[in-house]
């Protein structure tokens, strides 16, 4: 069979045979294993893929040279001869005219087919005249809309019905076309430059910039009277998502949508043209009907495709598949070490303890969250399982504790810890691959409690490319000084803020914008979250006497022109770090301060000397991180006069630590209505909830800065060990926006709403 292949591969006779091999059903075939015809089904796509010539859609619309040949619009031949096809109006040749009225025409003979589009040779039972009216044709946006087509079908009703007009008549229900620009899409769908083969009418108005591309396709399922959904409102289940993989999905660029009555409505851009229905068929052992979507929404939904949307749906999977791998463990009260020993519960080794594990750490990566916490407490039957996802913790699910030390057991083997040693606290790293995906490192902390029970701590380091510090959402202030001043040639730059503020984030971005081919760039940090090209990137290891300090120290002697350190802990480092500043380097580096006026005063704790620190010091960088609100289903709400007045004043407070008068609250709202709505009205927004966001409405994180240049007058306060008060009022005076000033002016701009920047920053 090869052989034959082999000598017909790029003929029409090679599609022919693979199509029996595929589609036949000669009663005397044996039939093939599931393997070879996969393997025949992506033959059969990859020749048709390498000669295009020989594969036929005569009613795909979007293929002008195909469906330009097809002259078929109407029950009968004379009416085709009276007008245009529905077929060439989407791709051939076509003359505009007004309609005249189809004729009521004879009964058809109906095609009796199992294609799920219908044919546009194959006419209704009985004709009827064009709609007069503009017709109504919503997507449809949930699964009960999709039921309730399914019940009309199931009452004898044809739906959806179709529309016989032109598509340039339906197109033109939905928006203002001028007759001059029909005349000029058709010009040049007519040109000589085409050939045979016209460029479909429909992509000729879109490249035109005169219909949208969700109006072509509403158009086309008009025609057609095929089903049209909304991918971006539709919520999919993850049992449906799961019958295509995500590699198929991508490759041929079809959605699963539902399962109704053994059939599956399956999502796709060009269902016209879609050749690979009987594979899915095949894939799923379910009758397929085709759907369509935007191109771009699929593009969007092939994105996300098979990811966990929320940690809620997530714990459902988790639940019902650690179910079914662990089956219902006894409920028992662990009082020692040896009657835990005794459950005889399953090995770390065990494939169903494996496959959880990687469940738990793939959930988390999923839904973008930071940290897994994995917890079980003395006398409590069941072990837990909680992510901190934007900042907030979210329970995940729960297991049977009697499977906890198994779990435990086995992240301890993917971080390279001992397993036997359960007295003591133990840190490692995995290095953890997801299908389809770049490797994710992850750092891991076992910390014993009472009674011998280890609970554990993962952290996910979501690697990536540094952000361009235009994506930081820095004001326009802020933003200019800090490009302006990470370009000096020496002295020390300050990021402060607590724990996960995003400290990092932002010195990568700096150094993003220092990385030229004249700089050379020395990095130490623990752990490595964003790798850069050709900066030199160093892991430090305090276990082995491989501290900041140590790292800096060997920089030096490596001809640098801008240092990175992870952070200042102690002394030592803080001194090196500004030795290095004064010595013709950039030095960039965090602090763990709750404000810029307060970091100054704590390295003065640190008893660096303050004469050199005043030389040195650059700009001082604090910031918070807040929830983003989901920009998908925030509601804005108008401020009346007395909120606006108490968000001027709150505003106010937080720089100069006494209430405003009226002239400087009504400056404070003149001034953001000048920078921030261009004149409009103010407004703030609240969090809804929708699909897209978990229903939570956030969705992401944003930060809020507060930047201290320092000026002459902030060096002469360092020389003289001022209290943080005084370059607070200093840096104020300046110009110098707090955190809170610049959170309220994001939430006055979408971004986040006040009740997560009063948590920030209170």
């Amino acid at each position: 069979m090869s052989k034959e292949l082999d000598a017909l591969w790029g003929t029409s006779n090679c599609v022919r045979l693979l199509d029996e091999l595929v589609f036949s059903d000669q009663p005397d075939r044996l039939g093939f294993t599931y393997d070879v015809m996969t393997e025949l089904f992506a033959l059969k796509n990859h020749h048709d893929k390498l000669y295009p010539q020989f594969t036929t859609h005569q009613f795909d619309p979007f293929d002008a040279g195909k469906a330009g040949d097809s002259q078929v619009a109407g029950p009968s031949a004379p009416a085709a001869e009276q007008q245009p096809s529905a077929a060439a109006d989407a791709g051939g040749v076509v003359e505009f005219k007004p309609l005249e009225p189809l004729p009521a025409a004879q009964p058809a003979q109906r095609e009796e087919t199992d294609s799920a589009v219908p044919s546009p040779a194959a006419a209704d039972d009985a004709a009827a005249p064009p709609p007069t009216g503009k017709q109504c044709w919503p997507e449809l946006t949930s699964l009960d809309e999709l039921v309730f087509i399914q019940k009309q079908r199931a009452a004898g009703e044809r739906v959806p019905e179709r529309d016989r007009r032109l598509i340039i008549e339906i197109v033109k229900q939905y928006t203002a076309l001028a007759d001059e620009d029909v005349e000029t899409a058709i010009k040049r769908q007519t040109g000589p430059e085409h050939g045979k083969k016209r460029e479909p009418i429909g992509k000729i108005l879109m490249k035109m910039g005169l219909v949208s591309e969700e109006i072509v396709t509403r158009a086309l399922c008009l025609q057609y009277g095929v089903i049209m959904v909304n991918l971006q409102r539709f919520h999919i289940e993850a049992d449906t998502m799961r019958l295509i993989s995500q590699e198929v999905a991508k490759s041929l660029r079809a959605i699963p949508l539902a399962v109704l009555d053994g059939t599956l409505f399956l999502t796709v851009e060009n269902p016209f043209g879609f050749d690979q229905r009987e594979y899915f068929t095949f894939l799923t052992k379910q009758k397929v009907e085709l759907v369509m979507a935007p191109a771009s929404q699929i593009s969007e939904k092939l994105q996300e495709y098979g990811q966990v949307r929320s940690v809620q749906q997530g714990k459902e999977e988790f639940r019902n598949l650690a179910r079914k791998a662990l089956g219902e463990a006894p409920v028992v009260e662990l009082v020692s070490e040896e009657a835990d020993d005794a459950l005889g519960a399953v090995s770390q080794d065990d494939a169903s303890i494996v496959g959880l594990v990687n469940k738990i750490i793939s959930d988390a990566a999923e839904v973008g969250a930071s940290d897994i916490h994995i917890e079980s407490f003395y006398g409590d039957p069941l072990a837990y399982i909680r992510f901190r996802r934007d900042g907030r913790m979210e329970e995940y699910s729960q297991y049977s504790a009697s499977y906890h030390r198994a779990v435990v057991s086995r992240i301890k083997i993917m971080s390279n810890l001992d397993i036997s040693e359960r007295r003591i606290a133990q840190d490692g790293k995995i290095s953890f691959m997801r299908p389809g995906r770049e490797r994710m490192d992850l750092r891991v902390a076992t910390i014993p409690t009472s009674r011998g029970i280890e609970n554990v701590t993962i952290r996910l380091l979501h690697a990536g490319d540094p952000l361009p510090i235009e994506a930081l959402k820095m004001c326009e202030r802020d933003l200019g000084v800090f490009k302006r001043l990470i370009h000096r040639p020496y002295g020390l730059i300050l990021v402060c803020g607590p724990t996960g503020s995003g400290k990092t984030t932002t010195l990568h971005s700096a150094l993003r914008q220092l990385n030229t081919p004249d700089k050379k760039i020395w990095t130490a940090e623990d752990p490595i979250e964003i790798v850069q090209k050709k900066i030199c990137q160093v892991q430090v290891n305090p276990k082995i006497g491989w501290t900041f300090a140590t790292a800096l120290r060997s920089f030096l002697r490596a001809d640098p022109d801008v240092i990175m350190i992870g952070e200042m802990r102690d002394q030592e480092t803080a001194k090196i770090a500004l030795e290095a500043s004064m010595t013709g380097h950039v030095v960039l580096s965090t602090l763990h301060t709750n404000s810029a006026s307060e970091t100054a005063a704590r390295l003065l704790d640190l008893e660096v000397d303050p004469f050199n620190l005043g030389d040195a010091l650059i700009f001082i960088l604090a910031q918070r991180l807040t929830r983003s609100l989901c920009q998908n289903c925030a509601e804005k709400y108008r401020l009346c006069s007395e909120e606006i007045d108490n968000l001027a004043t709150e505003y106010h407070f937080s720089a100069q630590k006494r209430a405003p008068s009226m002239a400087e609250r009504d400056q404070i709202v003149r001034d953001w209505k000048r920078r921030l709505t261009n004149g409009a009205d103010l407004c703030l927004w609240h969090a809804k909830g929708c699909e897209q966001c978990g229903m939570d409405g956030y969705r992401g994180r944003i930060a809020l800065f507060e930047l201290m240049e320092a000026t002459p007058e902030i060096r002469e306060l360092v020389v003289h060990k001022s209290p943080a008060s005084e370059y607070h009022r200093i840096a104020v005076a300046q110009g110098m926006r707090t955190l809170k000033q610049d959170g309220i002016e994001k939430a006055l701009q979408g971004f986040t709403d006040l009740t997560e920047v009063r948590g920030a920053c209170n």
